[in-house]
């Protein structure tokens, strides 16, 4: 855990954990940070931080008070809080495959306890949801390049925004695959599936570079190479064969 990223847990557990357990009191359980922030990956100003929180009941009033009584610090690091009960995460590993690996890979208990390991992900579960999420992004892609009406600025912005959800999905197609390691730097996740798929990992740099802020590359270019990249990724992922479980 770099400094930054443990500066923000010290703050979490500090000024909002106990917001959690006045508003949950006794049935909250679980406090888990995952994403970028976990993988390493997170880019201030622009990566959201993830949390997930387990408790035994839904808490629907808690929840509510939450978005008003945390506003702060959900401004400050960009929270994205996901609400599940201990019950609905441990049956729901079918629905959200892709996530859950995700998190048993890469998190950071904040507070409570949580045994992670004991989630049991079937391969095809998995490889429905990644099929499904890659011809998503597929056509998410074409939708962003014709709304942005050649307007490369806007283009730009949807694209950066966009790739942040994509790692976890690369990740995914790497599981799938039986890879034996999955990166979480991004350009070295890129060059894993290019070398497991046999693609040229070169279509994506220029996006990798926009997303670190690079702004010299031609946004409609970066958009139509990445969509070819996934479109052959698609069509690879199509013709594997899969066990039954991971």
């Amino acid at each position: 855990m770099n400094k930054e990223i443990e500066s923000i847990v010290d703050d979490l557990k500090e000024s909002f954990v106990p917001i959690l357990q006045e508003l949950f009191g006794d049935d909250l359980q679980t406090v888990i940070m995952y994403g970028s922030a976990a993988k390493g990956t997170y880019v201030a100003g622009v990566s959201d931080v993830n949390l997930l929180l387990l408790a035994g009941e839904t808490h629907p009033e808690a929840i509510m008070k939450l978005g008003n009584r945390a506003k702060k610090q959900i401004n400050k690091h960009r929270l994205s809080v996901q609400f599940l009960t201990t019950s609905e995460f441990k049956n729901s590993a079918d629905v959200f495959p892709m996530e859950y690996l995700d998190i048993q890979n890469s998190h950071i208990l904040v507070w409570g306890s949580a045994d992670l390991e004991a989630l049991k992900i079937e391969s095809t579960y998995l490889r429905h949801q990644v099929e499904e999420r890659l011809r998503g992004s597929v056509h998410a892609l074409r939708q962003a390049l014709f709304a942005s009406q050649g307007k490369a600025k806007l283009l730009s912005g949807v694209l950066k925004e966009w790739f942040g959800s994509q790692t976890a999905l690369l990740r995914a197609v790497l599981r799938l695959a039986g890879a034996s390691s999955v990166p979480e730097n991004s350009r070295e996740l890129v060059d894993a599936i290019g070398s497991t798929f046999a693609l040229d990992p070169a279509a994506l740099y220029p996006l990798l570079q926009l997303r670190e802020g690079d702004k010299s590359g031609d946004a409609a270019q970066i958009a139509v190479q990445t969509l070819q990249f996934l479109t052959q990724l698609v069509q690879k992922v199509d013709s594997m064969e899969i066990g039954s479980s991971s």
